[in-house]
């Protein structure tokens, strides 16, 4: 019971950022997404709040899988891959609103600061890998 539930904490992020990235393509089509901007009365801010949430769910969880199997997968060290999700979840989160407000403070335009983290999210991916 205790695993189906810590599972499910987990993978609950994998049901909500889709989830969450439709809704922002539907807003963003009839004009109420407001990309980068925290007016409460557009979607970004409370897609970005429901995102955090639901990433903060999972780290959670796999804190607790983590701590509950660590006794039992020692012979493998699952440290570093504990730690290697943990911060592909974490770290492509809080850059992407790291750019977001830059791109809002006009320090470059949107579209750079995407291209920007697209490439360093890209340039991570091979060192999780590798992990």
């Amino acid at each position: 019971m205790f695993y189906r539930r810590v599972k499910q904490g987990v993978l609950q992020f994998v049901l909500i950022k889709p989830i969450t990235s439709v809704l922002a393509i539907l807003l963003d089509e009839y004009g109420m997404f407001c990309d980068g901007t925290y007016n409460l009365h557009c979607g970004f801010p409370w897609l970005a709040f429901i995102n955090n949430i639901s990433v903060s769910f999972s780290l959670y969880f796999l804190v607790l899988f983590y701590k509950a199997t660590e006794e039992r997968l020692a012979p493998f060290n699952p440290f570093y891959k504990f730690v290697t999700v943990k911060a592909i979840l974490f770290f492509s989160f809080w850059q992407s609103c790291m750019f977001q407000l830059l791109s809002s403070m006009e320090l470059f335009s949107r579209d750079t600061g995407n291209v920007i983290l697209n490439l360093i999210i890209s340039v991570e991916m091979v060192f999780c890998a590798i992990a």
